[in-house]
C-alpha cells in the first residue's frame, strides 16, 4: 500500500477501519444516526436518484437513516443509471466513473471536444453560444450525392455457432415529454372488480371523458353506439383486465380477459375506429425487483398483441399501470396515451416509463441433447406446413 501511495500522486488513504458497503459497518451504526440526527431534510426542486433505491427519491427522506443505508447497503449505481432519462453526462473536472460522456479530463481541459462527443453520441447541442466570438460562416456542402463505396476489405463475417438464434424480451426506458390528450375519450371499466379511477387523471391531462362500466356477460354493443352517438371519440381506454375473477359460464377464463375480447369485437362491429389501449397491474415484469404479481392479467397482452396485429387501424396499444397513480405516473399516462412515439407495448413504474424490445439473447453455453422420439408421438397445430 505504502509503495502505491507513493507511485501515484493522487491516491489518499481513507482513514477509516471498517469496510464501506458491508456488514463491517454495523459495528458503526448508532455512532453514525447520532451523528447525523440534526439533520432537516427537505424536497428538493430537482430530481433526485438515489444510488440506494436505484431511483427517483424524495429528498425529504435524506436523513440519518439514509445515510447510514447509503455506507452499509449495495451501491445501485448501474440501476440508478438504467432508470434515468435521457443521457447520463459526468460534469466534473475529471472522469471518475468510466462513463463514456464526460466534459473534462485532468491536463486536457477541452471543452468543444466534450461538446463533440456529446454530439456524436445525439445529445442536442446549442453551437450559437460557443462560435458566436468567432463570427462563423456556413459553408455550403457539395450538391452532388455521397456515393458511400467502400474502398477496404470487408471482415468476413463469423462463422455460425450452430442452433437456432434466440431471442429474449428486454424492457428499455426511455423519456416521455409532457403532452396534452385531446378530445372525448371513452374509459372502459369493470363493474365488480377493484380498478384505478383513472378519469380525473385523464381530465387533468386534457380529455374529456365518457365512462361505461359493464359487468360480465354484459352486452356492448348498446352502450358503444349510445357513447359515438353523443360525438366522435379520440380512444378508448380499457381496465377489464383488472378484473381477475373466473368468468361464470367459463371458470378457467378471467372475466376481464373475456369481457376485452367482446369489447374488441364489438368495436369492430358497431365501427368505432378509435385507438384502443388495454391497461393492466402488475402483469409484466420488466427486470429484477419487478415482480410479475397479476399473471392472470398477463393474458391481457397476448390478447392485446393479436388484436394489434389483425385489427392496427384501431389499434392503441397495451400499458401495465402500478399500484399507485400518482401525479408523475399519470403524465406518463398521458403521454403514452397521445401515440406520438407510435410505442404500443409500455410500462409506467415509480421511476418511468420502459418500452418492450425483443434482443438476441446471449447463447446456451450447454450444449443441447438432440432429442430423439420412440413409439407413438402427438403433433398438434401441424395441419399447416408440418401437416401439409
Amino acid at each position: 500500500m505504502d509503495r502505491f501511495l507513493a507511485a501515484e500522486p493522487r491516491a489518499r488513504r481513507v482513514a477509516v477501519d471498517y469496510a464501506s458497503h458491508s456488514p463491517h459497518v454495523e459495528a458503526v451504526r448508532d455512532e453514525i444516526l447520532t451523528a447525523l440526527a440534526d439533520l432537516t431534510p427537505r424536497a428538493s426542486r430537482v430530481p433526485f436518484h438515489s444510488t440506494v433505491t436505484g431511483g427517483l427519491f424524495d429528498t425529504a427522506g435524506l436523513n440519518a437513516g439514509y445515510w447510514y443505508r447509503n455506507l452499509r447497503e449495495t451501491v445501485r449505481f448501474a440501476d440508478t443509471v438504467a432508470a434515468l432519462p435521457g443521457v447520463l453526462i459526468e460534469v466534473s473536472p475529471h472522469p471518475v466513473l468510466g462513463l463514456a460522456l464526460h466534459t473534462l479530463r485532468r491536463d486536457q481541459g477541452d471543452l468543444d471536444a466534450a461538446l463533440a462527443r456529446a454530439w456524436t453520441a445525439g445529445v442536442p447541442v446549442d453551437w450559437a453560444p460557443r462560435y458566436a466570438p468567432h463570427q462563423p460562416v456556413r459553408v455550403e456542402l457539395p450538391t452532388y450525392p455521397f456515393q458511400r463505396r467502400r474502398h477496404w476489405l470487408e471482415t468476413p463475417a463469423a462463422a455460425p455457432t450452430g442452433g437456432p438464434a434466440q431471442y429474449r424480451i428486454a424492457w428499455h426506458p426511455t423519456s416521455t415529454p409532457d403532452a396534452a390528450l385531446r378530445g372525448t375519450w371513452l374509459l372502459v371499466t369493470p363493474t365488480d372488480a377493484p380498478h384505478p379511477d383513472l378519469a380525473p387523471t385523464l381530465t387533468r391531462h386534457g380529455a374529456t371523458i365518457r365512462h361505461l362500466a359493464v359487468a360480465a356477460g354484459d352486452d356492448f354493443a348498446g352502450p358503444l353506439r349510445e357513447a359515438v352517438a353523443a360525438g366522435p371519440l379520440a380512444g378508448v381506454l380499457s381496465v377489464l383486465g383488472y378484473d381477475e375473477r373466473p368468468h361464470p359460464a367459463h371458470p378457467d377464463v378471467p372475466t376481464g380477459l373475456a369481457a376485452t375480447l367482446a369489447l374488441a369485437q364489438t368495436l369492430g362491429d358497431t365501427g368505432i375506429d378509435a385507438p384502443l389501449w388495454l391497461a393492466t397491474r402488475s402483469a409484466v415484469s420488466t427486470g429484477p425487483g419487478d415482480p410479475l404479481d397479476a399473471p392472470a392479467q398477463s393474458l391481457i397482452w397476448g390478447l392485446g398483441r393479436v388484436i394489434g396485429l389483425e385489427h392496427g387501424d384501431r389499434w392503441g396499444g397495451l400499458v401495465d399501470l402500478p399500484d399507485e397513480i400518482d401525479a408523475p405516473a399519470g403524465a406518463r399516462l398521458a403521454a403514452v396515451l397521445t401515440g406520438r412515439d407510435a410505442e404500443d407495448q409500455v410500462a409506467i413504474r415509480p421511476h418511468g416509463v420502459l418500452l418492450r424490445r425483443l434482443v438476441p439473447a446471449p447463447p446456451d453455453p450447454a450444449p443441447r441433447t438432440p432429442w430423439q422420439p420412440s413409439g407413438t408421438v402427438l403433433v398438434t397445430g401441424g395441419t399447416g406446413a408440418l401437416g401439409g
